[in-house]
């Protein structure tokens, strides 16, 4: 998995990443797998990408991270990993990546610098256009650090960029209410007139506006309000609901987009989270009516799984000639359920985007509907999802990505993205689980899936991972390395170090294997 902006290069080693960004293992206490990703934790080398690349005149050149993904994955995972076992180096190696990644934050706005070159500072640099949900969406990481170490400044960085976006400055007739587009400016709060939607690019600002309301316990009104303010204009501005033709007629209830003025009803699958997100706001926030919105948002997601050939939801579809609101037409064909436009209609559905990847967004919704209604029906359409997405996708060596939800049988892409490990299954996983297990009255879950425990003062913390094993642990460790210090690298970013004029021949062999390199093909002299 590569951290990085796609024209640079990675920030740590390929090989054993996903044991930061899965919290799966904790949850279900897999050992010894849980020992070896704690060894892995203990290892790595947050510097590893700075190497001899540092510009102290600029803070775009050089290796750059990917300054969100770096936080909601592997900040958050590292966080979630103490709040589930108690282990005190996992809140360590939370610490030693948050401190490098706080220079970032020192722009002229307080923005982060969203692609980060570790180890400089921009020092009142602008941060220029940035992605909403990528300075927006940091909140919950830095303030659960702040919580457990009780060191203020995690926070205080966090909340200045809400106080930002909480300010009078955001002024333009082109804003949709309370909502931001793709990408905001701080220095130009005026232009506001791209895309808006709770899609790709926003999604996560408006999902930590709620959730970071519940990791403070309400203390502080600010998110809330934002929060309320932001879903009464998803209302007005995005949120549409159609009649579907079907033996017991249907409401198809989606939150599409608006760019330059002009609706279009999308069904985007990103926007799929979004039912979780207002069914939590209507639960903590006594939101009735938000409860029934969140309830029929998630029953669209999960019937566009349930009309294709396949059982799987594609990336995207929209209804053409949005303003008028029938039509799809439901037929019963070979025991499932498809579309069918109407023949009088020379206009109707298309599915723009037809791939499927693994995404977690419409499960992510089943299991909060689940949880907070208790409805059996949400298990039953997830248990369906599911055995679809395995009946398509499973294959020897993990979970391959459709080419085409409506082709059957399935063509397969031969790629499975990060998040089908560490949120997909999570959520099905949770959907059949008992409620208790990581229980929404006492976690909340980053954007990531990974939980974050809720004070509880005088409530002991359950705890889902064993005490480490030692003996394990030195097994599993490459000889040589100094196990008294956290950061000492990983057995391939120490293998990279390696001169290779002044090894041995058998040494060159051991390196090519480590780095994945064909000695049948290529070697390296």
């Amino acid at each position: 998995m590569n951290l990085t902006h796609e024209y640079n290069v990675s920030l740590f080693d390929d090989s054993a990443i996903n044991l930061i960004g899965d919290t799966n293992i904790c949850l279900m206490t897999v050992s010894p797998t849980s020992q070896y990703a704690r060894t892995h934790v203990k290892a790595i080398d947050w510097s590893y990408v700075v190497g001899s690349h540092i510009n102290l005149d600029s803070i775009y050149e050089g290796p750059q991270i990917s300054f969100f993904e770096v936080v909601i994955r592997y900040l958050g995972g590292l966080i979630s990993a103490y709040d589930l076992s108690g282990d005190d180096l996992m809140l360590q190696r939370a610490e030693d990546l948050a401190d490098w990644l706080l220079p970032a934050f020192g722009t002229s706005s307080g923005f982060p610098v969203t692609h980060y070159q570790l180890g400089l500072n921009p020092n009142g640099k602008r941060a220029g256009r940035v992605v909403t949900a990528d300075v927006g969406s940091l909140a919950l990481e830095f303030t659960r650090l702040s919580q457990l170490t009780s060191k203020d400044f995690y926070y205080d960085n966090v909340q200045k960029i809400i106080d930002l976006f909480d300010g009078d400055q955001w002024v333009s007739p082109d804003r949709l209410g309370t909502l931001f587009p793709q990408t905001v400016d701080a220095e130009d709060p005026e232009s506001l007139s791209e895309k808006y939607s709770m899609g790709g690019m926003m999604d996560s600002y408006y999902e930590y506006l709620i959730k970071q309301h519940q990791l403070l316990r309400g203390r502080r009104s600010q998110y809330s309000k934002m929060y309320t303010s932001a879903i009464e204009s998803a209302r007005a501005h995005l949120i549409r609901t159609y009649d579907i033709e079907s033996p017991g007629g249907k409401n198809f209830t989606v939150i599409g987009s608006v760019e330059a003025g002009v609706f279009t009803p999308t069904l985007d699958h990103l926007s799929c989270f979004a039912g979780a997100m207002i069914g939590l706001g209507a639960k903590l926030l006594n939101r009735k009516t938000d409860l029934d919105l969140a309830l029929k948002h998630t029953d669209s997601c999960v019937w566009a799984y349930e009309s294709t050939q396949t059982g799987v939801g594609p990336e995207e579809a929209w209804l053409l000639g949005g303003n008028e609101y029938t039509r799809w037409k439901i037929v019963n064909y070979k025991g499932k359920a498809f579309r069918e436009l109407h023949r009088s209609q020379d206009r109707g559905p298309t599915v723009m985007d037809s791939r499927y990847i693994g995404r977690p967004e419409t499960i992510e919704s089943v299991y909060y509907m689940w949880r907070i209604t208790g409805d059996r029906q949400w298990q039953d359409r997830g248990w369906r999802m599911f055995t679809s997405w395995m009946e398509s996708c499973v294959t020897e060596f993990g979970f391959a990505s459709l080419k085409d939800v409506n082709r059957w049988p399935p063509v397969l892409s031969d790629h499975q993205q990060s998040f089908v490990l560490a949120e997909t299954f999570k959520y099905y996983y949770l959907l059949f689980s008992e409620p208790d297990l990581i229980s929404l009255d006492e976690y909340v879950l980053n954007t990531e899936a990974h939980p974050f425990r809720l004070e509880s003062p005088g409530k002991p913390a359950k705890r889902y991972w064993s005490k480490p094993d030692e003996s394990v642990n030195k097994a599993y460790e490459p000889p040589g390395i100094n196990e008294g210090e956290r950061g000492y690298g990983t057995f391939i970013q120490q293998w990279d170090r390696v001169d290779l004029d002044k090894i041995s021949e058998n040494d060159l062999q051991v390196y090519n294997k480590v780095k994945g390199i064909d000695t049948e093909d290529s070697y390296i002299t």
